[in-house]
């Protein structure tokens, strides 16, 4: 319904996988005639809620100001920040929360209750009315979801 659901793996700069990260590959396909026994998708998804501000937001920056391009220099840089980070008490790497993403099944015969999955960081996604026709899209995050995405402007 959703894809084909693989995960990614995040190298360290020993060469270790560090940490994966699940995601749907090709292959999904929202149907109106298929699946409708599905209400949604629910991923778990472990974060660090400091790791935005101590060491992604910081990172970006490093990078612009330095104009860091190799990706070995990107990596020494990245260790260091981490480094002085938790040296400093501003980021602790085994400090973890838990929030849902959530894929609802705009054709479920029963609809997931929206009111279900409001967690401080959770993400819902759904079919969204736009003027050029209804999209998927994110239809609610919670006031924390910031600190568990990097991609999602800040609050």
């Amino acid at each position: 319904m959703f894809g084909q659901l693989k995960a990614v793996g995040f190298l360290d700069v020993d060469g270790r996988i560090r940490e994966h990260q699940l995601s749907f590959g090709h292959g999904g396909k929202l149907q109106r005639e298929r699946a409708r026994a599905v209400s949604a998708v629910a991923l778990l998804q472990s974060y660090n809620p400091r790791y935005r501000g101590a060491i992604h937001e910081p990172f970006v920056l490093l990078k612009a100001s330095d104009g860091l391009t190799d990706p070995v220099e990107q990596s020494q840089a990245l260790c260091q920040l981490i480094n002085t980070a938790i040296g400093n008490g501003l980021y602790d790497p085994d400090e973890s929360r838990q929030r849902l993403i959530v894929l609802h099944n705009p054709f479920a015969l029963i609809p997931a209750p929206m009111g279900a999955f409001t967690g401080a960081a959770d993400v819902q996604f759904g079919l969204r009315p736009s003027p050029g026709g209804d999209t998927y899209a994110e239809i609610h995050a919670g006031p924390d979801a910031h600190l568990a995405d990097t991609e999602r402007p800040l609050a």
